[in-house]
């Protein structure tokens, strides 16, 4: 891709610190870094100071980490106007009207906050100097999206992309109960990205007014590391499946063992990933019956979890979770021929089809479950290639991102 010469300010809620955060964009940064002449990482937090490896032209701007402390009620009654306007904007056209009056106190917090950012920001970009052609990119729609989208009504003219995943996109997973502000920023956005179909379609349920031409669906991608896979894999001892995920009460991890311990298969399940519910998992699999066999990984890096791929016979990859965007996990297996077993929420029927895998109601009861999943184990149908092929077409990064960037960030297409 040829170099633009435009700047990219990137917000981000903890990346590049740490190691389990946002792993996802280090799969794109480097396809951010080879389009545009310098980009700048402006994360909200840090829980570490450890960071990532970036390449020679990404910088890191903790102007909003070293400046979390300010006079809640100086910035109130500065932005005051600014502040009441865009809250009773939101209030007197959301579908849920109540829910911003019953916790005003919180929304009122949130627009002081993201005032704040404003307020740093703008001095920033105009002690620094900016080009109408540099771009906005909030990975998240909840991050610093009221922030620019302020600068943006102040009559910047820089293009405005805000992504939208999971908690930042459905209101069940928000802290209150309803996403905040999502009419007022999706009016200062010049476009809005969701990593599956069903987040655009429940975008577009809740949004009262939006020009459908903002709306975009641009998958996540992961690199393709099956061409490093050893040609001789390791086998486990029989049918063997791979689990990956944190253990919470949304992966229901748990219900695992409760499915495994009514077959009769010799199975070898394998978990990636730990949480705060893994002793009573480790409890409840003391109780299956012989034919199966545990082998807990617990947290495992994403280089880690990809070379376990690469060098081992899985035949299956499974998930009973209840709520997900599009997950890199599910994308990540199969990059490598693995089909997936999973509940049928949200995004996940983008990945999951009847070539790569097998869908379950989320309710679905355990004995219902078996019954799907033994054929599987019994006369497995499903063909490598034709997974890898749906791979490659739909989640390759060197395809899906450079096309991101083109179409979405510089607007080119």
């Amino acid at each position: 891709m040829p170099k633009e010469n435009k700047k990219l300010f990137f917000f981000t809620a903890e990346y590049p610190y740490g190691n389990k955060s946002e792993t996802f964009i280090e799969n794109e940064i480097g396809f951010l870094a080879q389009k545009f002449k310098e980009v700048i990482i402006i994360p909200s937090f840090k829980s570490t100071d450890k960071t990532r490896l970036l390449p020679s032209n990404v910088k890191v701007n903790n102007l909003f980490i070293d400046n979390k402390s300010y006079n809640r009620n100086k910035l109130f009654a500065k932005f005051f106007i600014r502040i009441i306007i865009t809250f009773f904007s939101e209030v007197l056209i959301s579908v849920n009207f109540f829910n911003y009056i019953r916790n005003w106190k919180y929304y009122l917090d949130f627009l002081i906050i993201q005032s704040n950012k404003y307020n740093l920001l703008k001095k920033l970009l105009i002690n620094e100097g900016i080009d109408p052609e540099d771009v906005f990119y909030d990975f998240w729609y909840s991050n610093s999206t009221i922030a620019l989208s302020f600068l943006i009504k102040d009559g910047f003219k820089n293009r405005l992309i805000v992504r939208a995943h999971r908690y930042d996109l459905y209101d069940d997973a928000s802290e209150k109960g309803r996403v905040p502000f999502r009419n007022f920023i999706s009016k200062h956005a010049s476009k809005i990205v969701f990593s599956n179909n069903h987040g655009k379609k429940y975008f577009l349920e809740k949004v009262k007014k939006i020009d459908v031409k903002k709306i975009s669906v641009n998958y996540l991608g992961v690199f393709d590391k099956n061409i490093m896979a050893t040609s001789k894999k390791i086998k486990n001892d029989g049918f063997t499946i791979v689990s990956c995920s944190s253990v919470s009460q949304r992966k229901r991890v748990n219900l695992i063992p409760q499915v495994l311990s009514r077959l009769k298969n010799k199975i070898t399940w394998i978990h990636l990933g730990d949480g705060e519910l893994m002793r009573e998992l480790k409890e409840e699999c003391k109780l299956l019956p012989s034919n199966i066999k545990c082998v807990f990984k617990g947290h495992v890096d994403n280089e880690a979890v990809l070379d376990y791929y690469q060098n081992h016979q899985i035949d299956l990859f499974i998930s009973f979770t209840t709520s997900e965007g599009l997950p890199v996990s599910y994308k990540e297996a199969i990059s490598f021929g693995i089909p997936i077993f999973s509940t049928n929420v949200c995004g996940i029927p983008d990945i999951v089809n009847e070539n790569t895998g097998v869908l379950i109601d989320v309710d679905e009861n355990i004995d219902s479950i078996v019954k799907k999943l033994e054929p599987i184990i019994n006369n497995y149908t499903f063909n490598e290639n034709n997974i890898k092929t749906f791979f490659n077409a739909n989640f390759l990064a060197n395809k899906v991102y450079p096309n991101f960037i083109d179409s979405i960030l510089l607007g080119n297409l």
